[in-house]
């Protein structure tokens, strides 16, 4: 009986592994997962992709080998992230996607578009399918490009514009306050990053990409402190690039090299108005 048995199991097992490796796409189901709740590619289109690569012939029996092609295939889309193809005993080849999930989008001097994801991957923008993240602009000349060598490099050398401005929109991912609060980061023709928020009338000066944990800090402060004290909405423009200092400058004394009063004291940060 055990001999039996034992013969049986081993029967259906090669029978189970064969119907894991061929197959046909005449049933092809999909499945995408979207981090950030957007479509960016539909489960439509996979389908169609996948049946273009089996040339049509759906009943066709495909092997292991074909299945790891039509994977790679599809890896292929700059929006896709992951994706598993695979067999069941049915017959059914399953597709398991999960979407990239951009975190900026950079609009260059030259009018390209596209966004970076999480891990500073770039991915082209697509026509009518518009992510709602922040914004980067200005003096930037880097393109697209599918495997950038500046982007979260530890090379001195290959630090680009990119690789700063992955790092600020990489920190306002990490806390919804901001992610609901900056709209633009502008690069201006000195190279230093200046943030437009959603709400207010004021330029924050940011400097560079540097101690940028500390300077958010000190922007916080402002907003909690700051912003409660009468007329100050009046200032157009908050800097937070020095050291224990936020500046505050109006519109009529944008240049003025001395403070004209300080308002608030918090720690070892001053607030100064000018």
């Amino acid at each position: 009986m055990i001999i039996i048995l034992s013969v049986g199991v081993i029967l259906m097992l090669g029978f189970i592994n064969r119907r894991s490796v061929t197959g046909s796409c005449d049933n092809i189901q999909v499945q995408i997962e979207r981090p950030d709740g957007n479509i960016y590619i539909s489960e439509d289109e996979i389908k169609d992709q996948i049946k273009i690569i089996c040339n049509s012939d759906l009943t066709q029996e495909i092997s292991i080998e074909e299945i790891a092609a039509i994977e790679e295939n599809i890896k292929k889309n700059s929006v896709i992230k992951t994706c598993e193809i695979y067999l069941e005993v049915n017959g059914t080849l399953n597709a398991k996607i999960t979407q990239r999930r951009p975190i900026g989008r950079v609009m260059n001097s030259r009018g390209e578009s596209f966004y970076l994801d999480e891990t500073g991957f770039m991915i082209p923008a697509i026509a009518g399918r518009p992510a709602h993240v922040v914004i980067a602009s200005g003096n930037i000349n880097e393109s697209y490009a599918p495997n950038p060598y500046f982007i979260d490099n530890d090379s001195a050398a290959a630090i680009s514009i990119l690789d700063e401005i992955y790092k600020i929109m990489k920190f306002i991912d990490k806390y919804p306050f901001w992610k609901a609060q900056i709209e633009q980061i502008y690069v201006d023709n000195q190279k230093q990053f200046i943030l437009i928020p959603k709400v207010g009338h004021q330029e924050i000066h940011l400097g560079n990409a540097d101690h940028i944990e500390g300077k958010f800090k000190k922007l916080e402060l402002f907003y909690t402190k700051g912003m409660t004290n009468e007329g100050w909405r009046g200032y157009q423009v908050i800097d937070v690039q020095f050291k224990n200092q936020i500046i505050c400058r109006g519109a009529n004394v944008l240049y003025a090299t001395k403070p004209i009063e300080t308002e608030i004291k918090s720690d070892t940060t001053q607030i100064i108005v000018q």
